[in-house]
């Protein structure tokens, strides 16, 4: 009995316009983030034919990615191959199988960074924990080494009073929330500070601004204080009888009828020491005739 060859149908909707599209693999990316994108894009399209998904994958990966699998078939191509065949190759080359150790070692290192939020943190370790084979215990954990990896002391300490039965996911949440709240506080801090500054700066403004004040007065009231003992002064002069010249308004002291008499007095001696010279004078010259003559 001859057996008839199986003949593989397109799909049919191979012809029609597809939903979306594959962007081309870049050689230093994982393949393994690649394929779940293409994975995606095949049920969208309700695609399930292996032929026409490896089709989809030749056309999808690009020049270098391409040229790759060539090399990797070679003899074949990848029309003589299957799609596990030709999904296995991109794989073993562009995401070879890592170590599990070091996977597990980078991964229990890893702690959050300066500046780096919570749920970023988590996100990292989710990443991390992908190639280390935790199996059952992952969720657990993800749990211990988020909150070993904390930065801050105090979301550490909360998380760490947590029950054992707390999943990951809850830790998560629990931080986020504790982590806001310090932000929180924290701005409420920094609000406060600023206002005290702004409060001590005015209040030292106004202390100078009285100070200012207080001498201001201090000099007005030493001011009227003088003028006020100057006029006292004139009014006390006015009643002020003079013991020299007998007439009121002034001392003693200032009395101009004194200055005068002492101008007179000075001027008269003046007068008797000019005659006392000029006396001298003339009794020189009368004794020193004779030698005068001699001469």
């Amino acid at each position: 009995m001859q057996q008839k060859s199986e003949e593989v149908k397109e799909p049919a909707h191979s012809g029609s316009k597809l939903i979306g599209t594959l962007e081309n693999f870049v050689p230093s990316a994982d393949f393994d983030d690649y394929m779940e994108r293409a994975e995606n894009f095949f049920e969208l399209n309700n695609i399930t034919d292996d032929v026409f998904k490896r089709k989809l994958i030749v056309h999808f990966i690009g020049l270098p990615a391409l040229k790759k699998l060539q090399q990797l078939l070679y003899p074949k191509t990848h029309k003589d191959v299957t799609y596990e065949t030709v999904i296995q190759k991109l794989k073993s080359y562009f995401s070879p199988k890592k170590n599990r150790i070091a996977q597990s070692v980078e991964f229990f290192k890893r702690n959050q960074k300066d500046y780096e939020k919570v749920a970023d943190f988590a996100v990292e370790l989710q990443a991390l924990s992908k190639h280390c084979v935790f199996g059952e215990f992952l969720d657990k954990a993800l749990r211990d080494k988020f909150i070993a990896g904390l930065q801050s002391a105090k979301i550490q300490g909360e998380l760490m009073n947590c029950a054992d039965e707390t999943s990951f996911d809850e830790a998560v949440s629990k931080g986020k929330n504790l982590e806001q709240i310090e932000a929180d506080m924290a701005k409420m801090k920094e609000k406060q500070e600023y206002t005290n500054r702004i409060n001590a700066g005015n209040y030292h403004r106004g202390s100078r601004s009285k100070s200012r004040g207080r001498e201001q007065r201090t000099r007005d009231q030493s001011e009227s204080r003088g003028r006020s003992k100057s006029r006292r002064r004139r009014q006390r002069g006015k009643q002020v009888r003079c013991y020299n010249c007998s007439k009121m308004g002034h001392m003693a002291r200032n009395c101009w009828f004194k200055r005068k008499m002492n101008a007179v007095s000075s001027d008269e001696e003046d007068d008797n020491n000019m005659a006392d010279l000029n006396h001298g004078i003339d009794i020189n010259h009368v004794v020193n005739v004779p030698l005068y003559k001699t001469l």
